[in-house]
């Protein structure tokens, strides 16, 4: 329907597997894309992904190829210790350094992805640096808030177990003063894996220095938690998480009081579920004053 010109695959990962046989099942759906693609247009690819072979084995167009491990690629990258992504063209030799909208620990990797399609497009280094600082995060994507003193970062647009550990790791990396706090919701669509993938996530919570985590159900006014949200905390507690530091909410309302309690000036909370969650309603309450 589309006749797309130019096409670009993001990561590959276990998203809406309910509905295929495996991981690979959704790398080879992707790729049917591709040979729909005019021989004089692109595809772009990353290299470091699992899938980039039956990837690129679908594309009837030429493949560019990124990286952010490699320097034999069209265009390799290496995010910098300032938050700066360094970018080398190997058609021109030519390279920059640019800004990257945070959390660098996974916008870079998307920078890099967009810097190829511009530069196929012929868009200058420029423009590029240009655009890239006016960059503005559309809604519930990394969406960084003060809530009188203390920070929230809504990251609940959506979420899949690849999303869910980056927007962690990216956490844990961001500068805050104080402690800092998650509330999560559940991951949908994971079919079979619904518990696998829970419970690793929990374990996977558990290893990180968080100062409280909230669970919140996914069926709003279910007035208990769900399956999935329970699946979760079973994981946190299967690896040793402290009973103190979680709160298991039956609503968003329990969950934002729960953490209104424990919340001070210098700390920072993380929201991130799956959109279907609405996680962004634990953030509406703690906006209500007490």
């Amino acid at each position: 329907i589309l006749m797309p010109d130019m096409a670009v695959a993001t990561r590959i990962g276990p998203v809406h597997i309910e509905f295929f046989e495996s991981v690979r099942a959704i790398a080879e759906e992707k790729a049917a894309l591709l040979e729909k693609l005019p021989a004089d247009g692109f595809a772009v690819l990353d290299l470091d992904d699992e899938y980039f072979e039956v990837l690129r084995a679908h594309s009837s167009a030429p493949v560019v190829t990124c990286s952010l491990k490699r320097r034999d690629v069209d265009y390799a990258g290496d995010p910098q210790a300032d938050g700066r992504l360094w970018v080398c063209e190997r058609a021109t030799g030519e390279s920059a350094v640019l800004p990257v909208p945070p959390p660098i620990g996974f916008m870079a990797e998307n920078v890099l992805h967009a810097v190829a399609v511009a530069r196929k497009c012929g868009v200058s280094w420029a423009s590029i640096t240009i655009a890239l600082g006016n960059f503005q995060a559309v809604g519930m994507r990394w969406a960084v808030a003060d809530m009188r003193g203390w920070t929230a970062i809504n990251d609940g647009y959506n979420a899949n177990p690849v999303s869910m550990r980056a927007a962690l790791k990216a956490f844990a990396d961001w500068p805050a003063p104080g402690r800092k706090f998650l509330a999560l919701g559940p991951m949908l669509e994971l079919g079979r894996l619904e518990r696998e993938e829970h419970e690793a996530f929990g374990r996977f919570v558990a290893a990180g220095r968080w100062a409280g985590v909230a669970v919140v159900p996914w069926k709003p006014g279910a007035g208990a938690p769900s399956a999935a949200a329970q699946m979760l905390a079973d994981g946190l507690r299967a690896a040793g998480w402290s009973a103190d530091k979680l709160c298991v909410a039956a609503s968003p309302a329990e969950a934002a009081a729960w953490l209104r309690e424990r919340l001070r000036p210098g700390d920072a909370l993380l929201l991130k579920a799956s959109r279907g969650v609405g996680i962004e309603r634990v953030l509406a309450e703690l906006k209500k004053e007490n």
